[in-house]
C-alpha cells in the first residue's frame, strides 16, 4: 500500500533515491523483527528474515496513510467492536538469540489518538511474570521508556519525559546496552532522555509472551496508527537511529512496494506500473493479465518480457475488471535467480454498483438485514429494486432515486431467497443498470446449544439455552443472572455447514480459556489463563455436509469474552474473509455425536464398548454396526446391521469380541418422540493387530463413577508405596496428562517420592477377569515411557502377576529412560517373566526403585502410555 496523495512521478523519484539509502540498518544481523505494515491480514509479516510474524488479534487493519509511501496499521483499541487490538508475538518459541537481553533498540512511527489512557507500543512478560518493557505514549502528553531484569528488578524507568501532541506522527526509539549501562529515549531522532545505570544488568526474557499494541494484562491499548516497527538485539547509536528514521524502504530479494498498491481501485483505463526491484535484480520479468492463476504460473500470454526499467505501462483496460501482475527479479550472475515475485492486483472501478453485502448468493442471512454495496464510478444516486421473485426484480423500473448506498427492507421471512438490483446514475445523468443479486435467509431454529456452569470445570450446570452463535463480550458482567460474573464455564454444542468447499481456518478470541473440536477433531486446547489471546487452526471441509462443533470456554476473573471466527485463504476462490461465524451456519445438535472410539480411530482394543452423546430431542436410538461401509451407511431397521433400539440415557453398545486389525462401521440414528428419525453420521474405527493392555484413553474425572485413572491404577494412597498416579486436580476432563502424550489424548503421570518410606513407588492394575497374553502369537510386552531432565535417576521396573499369584519382575537397565524428556519404547519379551502363566494374567505393576531391596532414593514423575502386547515384529 502507499500514501494515495503521492503522485506517480514523485514516486519514481523516491524509488530511485531509495537505492542510495544505507543498507547497514536493514541488513543488520541483530535486526530480529521488522514490521513495515504494508500488508495487514490475519498476520503481519516479519520482514527481518527471522520469521517472527505477528498474529492479528481484534481490530487491527491496514491503513493507507503510513508515514512512508506505503501502508500502516490502524489499531482501534477500545474504540473498535472487539474493544482490543494487538499483534500477538509467539515469543515463548523464539530462539534465545532473538530475545533482546543484553541490548535492545525498539523503534516505531506512531500517531496516537487521545483516549484517556496510556498507549503501549510493546508489552512483554518474562517466565517469572516480570513485566519487561514499557515503551509507551503517556496520556498526559509525555513518554515512557522502562526496562526490567529478572525478578522484576527495574533497570531504569524514564517516565514523564518529553512532550507530544495527538494525531501527529512522531518517531519513538528506545535503546539500552548492558555493557555500558546506557539507556536513551529518542523522539524524532533527537535525544529526549538519557540515563546511566550500573553496567551488566540484563533484560528479563519474554517467556510468557509479547504483544504489539496492548499490555499482556489487557491494559494500555494503543489507539491510533503505527508504522515501521523495528526491534534489534543491539543498541543503535544516535546516528543510526536517525538513519533508521530517514530510511524509506527495507531492501528485499523480491520485487516489492507495487504502485498501484495491491488491491487499489483505479479511475482510469491506463496505468503506469511501478515497483522497487529486488536488491540483487539487474532486470525484471513482467507478467500481466486478467487471471490470477495465469499470472502466478506465467501462462497464456501473461509474460510481457524482460526489461531493466522498474516501470511498465498498460492501457486499453476495461472498466469493472480486475487485473493481476507479477515481477520476477533476474540476475544471470546469481545462482538463486530468478526471484519470483508476489501477484498483485488492481481493479478498474465499474460504473455499475458492485461488491454487494450480503454477497451475491450468500446464505444464512439474518432476516433483519441492511443491504449495502460499493457505488459505481461517479455515481450520484441509486435506484434499488427488491423482492422474492427474480423476474420481478430483473424487469422492474421506476424506483425512486436515493443518495445513500444502503437499503433496509422490511423484516424478511426465514429460509427464503430474495433478489435485489441497484441501478446507478452518474454525474452526467446516465443510468447504469445493475446485476440482479440474491441471498437466502437463515433457518428460524439456527444456533447452538449453550450449557453454562458455575466454576471453571464444566461441573455445576446452572443454565441451558439456545445461543445464536459464539459472539459475546460480557465485559465485567455475567451471561445471565443464574451465572456468576467470574469463575464460570460454557460448553457450546451443535452442527454447522460451510458455504463452499475449502480449507477453513477457525479463530477463537476468548478471555480467558478455550478448546475447540470440529468434526470430532480437537483443533486446539488452550485450557489455561490465556486472556485476550487468539488461537487458530485449519481443516478441510466440504459444502453440503453438516459437521459437529463443540467449543468449551471458561472465565476466571476480570473481563469475559468469547468469539469464534472462520475464514479461508485469500488466494483461493471463493474467498471468505475473517468473520464471526453467522448464526445461520449453525444448527442445534439433533444428531448423535461424540462417538467413542473417535471416528477414524485406529489401534482400538478388540474388547471395546461403543458410546456416544444423545442428540437434542432424541427419545431413543437405533444402532447399526458391521464391517461393510455401504451396508451400514444404507441400513434400515430391517437390515442385518441393525443391532436394535437403545434407550435414552443408556448411550452405549457392546459389540462383543472383535477381530484383529479389522475396520468396523457404525451409525446411530436418533428417534424423536413424534417418530422423526435423524439419520446419524457414519463412524468407523479399526482394531489393533496387538493386544491393547491400556491406551489410557478411557479415564475421566468422574470419581463417583469410578472411571478416574487412579481408580484403575492403584497408587501409594492405597497400596502403601510412595507413588502418586495422576494429578491432584482434574483438567481437561481427566486426572491424567493431556500434553505429554505418545498416542491419543492422554497418558498416565506416575509420580515417585523414593526419599520417603517405603523407598519405592509402584502403580498396580488388576483385572477381574484373567487376561490371555498368548493369543495370535503375541510374545512381547511394549510400553512407552517419557521422563524429565529434572527427575532423579531411579531404576524402572515392570512386574507381571498371574492368577496363581506368581510374579516376575523385569528391571530396565538404563536409568536414562527416567531422566530423558523424550518417549522411549521399552520392549520386554514375555519369556523374561519366567514362571508366570501368560495365558492367565491377573495384574500388571509398574514401579521405580526396588520393592525387594528398598533404600532412600530420588523423586520425579514419568509418563506412561500405550501399553500393549505384540508379536515383536
Amino acid at each position: 500500500m502507499y500514501r494515495k496523495s503521492i503522485c506517480l512521478v514523485s514516486l519514481v523519484v523516491l524509488l530511485g533515491l531509495a537505492h542510495n539509502v544505507s543498507a547497514e540498518i536493514p541488513r543488520d544481523p541483530n535486526l530480529v523483527i521488522y514490521y513495515s505494515f504494508d500488508s495487514v491480514g490475519a498476520i503481519v509479516p516479519d520482514e527481518s528474515g527471522k520469521g517472527h510474524n505477528g498474529t492479528v488479534c481484534g481490530d487491527v487493519s491496514g491503513c493507507p496513510s503510513g508515514i512512508k509511501w506505503y501502508g500502516a496499521a490502524e489499531f482501534l483499541g477500545e474504540w473498535g467492536p472487539t474493544k482490543y487490538s494487538y499483534l500477538d508475538l509467539d515469543s515463548p518459541h523464539y530462539p534465545a538469540e532473538d530475545i533482546p537481553r543484553s541490548a535492545i533498540t525498539l523503534a516505531a512511527w506512531v500517531q496516537c489518538r487521545k483516549t484517556g489512557k496510556d498507549h503501549a507500543i510493546l508489552s512483554c512478560r518474562a517466565s517469572d511474570n516480570t513485566w519487561v518493557i514499557h515503551p509507551q505514549i503517556n496520556d498526559n502528553g509525555t513518554f515512557r521508556w522502562l526496562l526490567r531484569g529478572p525478578g522484576s528488578v527495574t533497570i531504569f524507568n524514564l517516565n514523564g519525559v518529553g512532550t507530544h501532541g495527538w494525531e501527529e506522527w512522531l518517531h519513538y526509539a528506545g535503546t539500552y546496552d548492558s555493557k555500558t549501562g546506557q539507556g536513551v529515549l529518542y523522539i524524532n531522532g533527537a535525544v529526549c532522555a538519557p540515563t546511566q545505570v550500573t553496567p551488566g544488568q540484563v533484560i528479563a526474557d519474554w517467556g510468557t509472551g509479547a504483544r504489539v499494541g496492548y499490555n499482556i494484562d489487557n491494559a494500555r491499548p494503543f489507539t491510533g496508527i503505527m508504522d515501521e516497527f523495528y526491534l534489534f538485539t543491539r543498541a543503535l547509536t544516535e546516528a543510526q537511529v536517525n538513519e533508521l528514521l530517514a530510511a524509506e524502504v527495507l531492501p528485499s530479494e523480491k520485487a516489492s512496494h507495487p504502485n498501484p498498491a495491491n488491491g487499489t481501485e483505479l479511475e482510469t483505463t491506463s496505468a503506469v506500473l511501478l515497483w522497487l526491484p529486488g536488491v540483487y535484480a539487474t532486470s525484471n520479468d513482467v507478467y500481466f493479465g486478467e487471471d490470477f492463476d495465469d499470472v502466478n504460473d506465467g501462462l497464456n500470454g501473461t509474460f510481457k518480457g524482460n526489461q531493466a526499467d522498474a516501470r511498465f505501462v498498460v492501457d486499453n483496460l476495461a472498466w469493472g475488471k480486475t487485473y493481476y501482475w507479477r515481477i520476477d527479479g533476474v540476475n544471470p550472475d546469481e545462482p538463486n535467480s530468478p526471484w519470483k515475485g508476489d501477484v498483485w492486483s488492481f481493479l478498474l472501478r465499474p460504473a455499475t454498483a458492485w461488491s454487494p453485502e450480503p454477497a451475491d448468493g450468500a446464505r444464512w442471512i439474518d432476516p433483519n438485514v441492511d443491504l449495502t454495496w460499493s457505488t459505481g464510478r461517479n455515481a450520484v444516486s441509486h435506484a434499488v429494486y427488491f423482492g422474492d421473485n427474480f423476474d420481478d426484480v430483473n424487469n422492474a423500473t421506476g424506483a425512486a432515486p436515493q443518495t445513500k448506498a444502503s437499503y433496509h427492507p422490511a423484516i424478511l421471512g426465514y429460509e427464503k431467497v430474495y433478489y435485489w438490483r441497484v441501478d446507478e446514475t452518474d454525474d452526467t445523468g446516465a443510468t447504469h443498470r445493475g446485476k440482479v443479486w440474491s441471498f437466502t435467509t437463515r433457518r428460524a431454529d439456527s444456533g447452538l446449544k449453550g450449557e453454562y456452569y458455575k466454576g471453571t470445570k464444566l461441573e455445576t450446570l446452572v443454565l441451558t439455552r439456545e445461543d445464536p452463535g459464539i459472539n459475546f463480550n460480557w465485559g465485567a458482567g455475567s451471561p445471565d443472572p443464574l451465572v456468576p460474573a467470574d469463575n464460570f464455564s460454557v460448553r457450546w454444542t451443535g452442527e454447522f455447514e460451510v458455504p463452499f468447499t475449502s480449507s477453513w481456518t477457525f479463530t477463537s478470541s476468548c478471555d480467558d480459556c478455550v478448546r475447540l473440536w470440529v468434526n470430532e477433531q480437537l483443533m486446539f486446547d488452550k485450557w489455561g489463563q490465556q486472556g485476550g489471546v487468539e488461537w487458530t487452526a485449519s481443516i478441510d471441509l466440504a459444502a453440503g455436509q453438516k459437521y459437529g462443533i463443540v467449543l468449551e470456554y471458561y472465565e476466571n476473573t476480570g473481563d469475559a469474552r468469547a468469539r469464534l471466527y472462520w475464514s479461508t485463504p485469500y488466494w483461493l476462490t471463493p474467498y471468505q474473509p475473517k468473520q464471526v461465524i453467522p448464526q445461520g451456519a449453525f444448527s442445534l445438535p439433533v444428531k448423535a455425536r461424540s462417538p467413542k472410539p473417535a471416528n477414524g480411530a485406529a489401534g482400538i482394543a478388540q474388547t471395546t464398548i461403543l458410546t456416544w452423546s444423545a442428540g437434542e430431542h432424541a427419545a431413543s436410538h437405533n444402532l447399526y454396526f458391521g464391517t461393510d461401509l455401504e451396508a451400514v451407511k444404507s441400513a434400515d431397521t430391517g437390515s442385518p446391521q441393525f443391532q436394535g433400539s437403545v434407550d435414552l440415557g443408556a448411550e452405549s453398545y457392546d459389540p462383543g469380541q472383535l477381530g484383529w486389525n479389522t475396520t468396523y462401521y457404525w451409525r446411530v440414528d436418533e428417534v424423536e418422540a413424534d417418530g422423526t428419525v435423524r439419520t446419524g453420521s457414519l463412524w468407523s474405527f479399526t482394531t489393533a493387530d496387538f493386544l491393547v493392555i491400556d491406551d489410557f484413553e478411557a479415564y475421566d474425572d468422574d470419581e463417583a463413577g469410578g472411571t478416574t485413572i487412579f481408580q484403575t491404577w492403584i497408587d501409594g494412597m492405597a497400596n502403601g508405596s510412595a507413588s502418586y498416579v495422576g494429578y491432584q486436580s482434574a483438567a481437561n476432563g481427566t486426572f491424567g496428562e493431556t500434553t505429554v502424550i505418545h498416542g491419543g489424548l492422554q497418558s498416565m503421570p506416575l509420580n515417585y517420592y523414593n526419599a520417603n518410606p517405603p523407598y519405592y513407588s509402584q502403580a498396580d492394575r488388576t483385572w477381574e477377569t484373567a487376561q490371555d497374553w498368548t493369543v495370535h502369537g503375541v510374545n512381547t510386552l511394549v510400553l512407552y515411557v517419557q521422563g524429565s531432565s529434572l527427575n532423579g535417576a531411579e531404576p524402572l521396573y515392570v512386574a507381571v502377576e498371574d492368577t496363581a499369584g506368581k510374579i516376575a519382575t523385569v528391571v530396565q537397565s538404563d536409568t536414562k529412560i527416567v531422566t530423558t524428556a523424550a518417549w522411549a519404547e521399552w520392549k520386554i519379551p514375555l519369556s523374561s517373566f519366567a514362571g508366570v502363566n501368560m495365558a492367565s494374567v491377573k495384574a500388571l505393576h509398574i514401579g521405580l526403585g526396588s520393592k525387594t531391596s528398598p533404600k532412600p532414593g530420588n523423586s520425579g514423575v514419568i509418563y506412561v502410555d500405550d501399553i500393549r502386547v505384540t508379536t515383536g515384529k
